[in-house]
């Protein structure tokens, strides 16, 4: 995909923010936006952004993140993309993400105990087969896409093996997350209608989860929850849905955003595949350098101050992710990908009782499949330059197409 030239950043006097606001702009690739970003972060604390102010340093990101003055905006996202009522409507009210307190805390306490890094590192295991049998089916010289291939169907395996889904529909629901990622940003009519169809897919699913969950599998823990009224049956069905999304959509893109930085530096792929580059190092840098998650939203709860703002309640304040990462107060030399460098709080994974609850599969996926792949393919060649990003204004983006060869 070719991207127009970006937008010359006009800045405004001293002690206004830049307009950041992208409705009805050209999509600007993954580089020129870390560029605007940079120019708005030194000149100004916040953005003006869609949504109103949007916090760029990494200082004002976690004060704001750990804030309870702030809570996750919730329907206010919805409401935005003209989505007041339906399907799509009553999902997002009833997941995690949504919610604040004791709902929240019902949810997130019903799955807690399956997404321990301890829990989570008996996965290891089938991660690291499910990878083998995804590079073992690469074709020898041909080229192929490496974030389609690999990148993308381990994520949806490992979270299926754990909830306790048949095998023969894991592409499936690889799809419909894939299309409800798309309701975690700006989405048109057109957008509107993919995202519910695949939403549509994924609660189907997890109507049938709960009726025949298998002992022993996290639908049959969601199940349980719902039997003794921890979780109402309609909580437990969105739960599914998000579950399946969030652990997909997102590693899907850490994994592809990872192996196009080792596409550009190639040093570090050469380190990655002798041993003298760590790969969880490289999934922390990756992390903080091309994060998944771009930015989120918070809403004033009661009047607060942040970043030199005085924000009343009732008002909307984002943050971006992917410009606190960059902050150059935090990183020395903060656009060079450096695995092993000394980090600041990364907040790639959000902070607070919003801190992402998969963070820990998020990152034993990403660390067992570099490695497995260095170890299996040490002459591979990735065409970082002809890679393409996913299109529209999701919030949670990446690398969805990277061409590769094996030698």
């Amino acid at each position: 995909m070719t991207f127009p030239a970006p937008p010359v950043v006009l800045l405004p006097a001293e002690g206004r923010p830049v307009d950041l606001r992208r409705d009805g702009a050209p999509t600007l690739s993954i580089d020129e936006e870390h560029k605007r970003l940079a120019v708005a972060r030194e000149h100004h604390p916040w953005g003006e952004g869609d949504l109103g102010p949007v916090l760029l340093r990494h200082a004002d990101v976690a004060a704001l993140l750990h804030d309870r003055s702030f809570a996750q905006a919730g329907m206010e996202a919805m409401e935005f993309n003209g989505v007041t009522e339906g399907p799509l409507y009553d999902w997002w009210s009833q997941i995690m993400f949504t919610n604040e307190g004791e709902a929240h805390a019902r949810l997130r306490n019903s799955v807690r105990g399956w997404l321990t890094p301890k829990r989570v590192a008996e996965l290891a295991g089938p991660v690291r087969t499910a990878t083998e049998e995804l590079v073992a089916g690469l074709p020898g010289e041909e080229p192929f896409d490496l974030a389609g291939r690999v990148a993308d169907p381990v994520p949806i395996t490992a979270i299926c093996a754990l909830l306790g889904v048949d095998p023969d529909r894991v592409a499936e629901l690889g799809d419909a997350t894939t299309e409800l990622g798309m309701a975690f940003g700006f989405f048109d009519a057109d957008e509107r209608h993919r995202i519910e169809a695949g939403l549509s897919t994924l609660l189907d699913w997890g109507e049938h989860a709960l009726a025949d969950a298998r002992p022993g599998t996290l639908a049959r823990s969601i199940a349980e929850a719902g039997a003794s009224r921890q979780i109402g049956h309609d909580e437990a069905v969105a739960l599914i849905a998000n579950l399946l999304f969030a652990a997909h959509d997102t590693t899907r893109f850490l994994i592809a955003n990872a192996f196009w930085e080792l596409g550009r530096n190639p040093d570090v792929w050469g380190g990655l595949v002798a041993g003298t580059v760590d790969a969880a190092e490289v999934v922390e840098e990756t992390l903080r350098f091309q994060p998944p998650a771009v930015g989120t939203v918070r809403i004033a709860t009661e009047p607060a101050r942040i970043a030199g703002l005085e924000i009343e309640a009732g008002r909307l304040v984002s943050v971006s992710l992917r410009s606190a990462g960059r902050d150059p107060r935090v990183y020395e030399q903060p656009d060079r990908f450096v695995p092993g460098r000394r980090h600041g709080p990364l907040l790639a994974f959000g902070h607070g009782v919003h801190h992402c609850i998969g963070a820990s599969l998020a990152r034993l996926e990403a660390t067992v499949v570099l490695t497995t792949v260095a170890a299996m393919c040490p002459d591979l060649r990735i065409d970082a330059a002809a890679a393409r990003q996913r299109e529209g204004r999701a919030s949670i983006t990446g690398i969805e197409y990277l061409p590769a060869r094996l030698s």
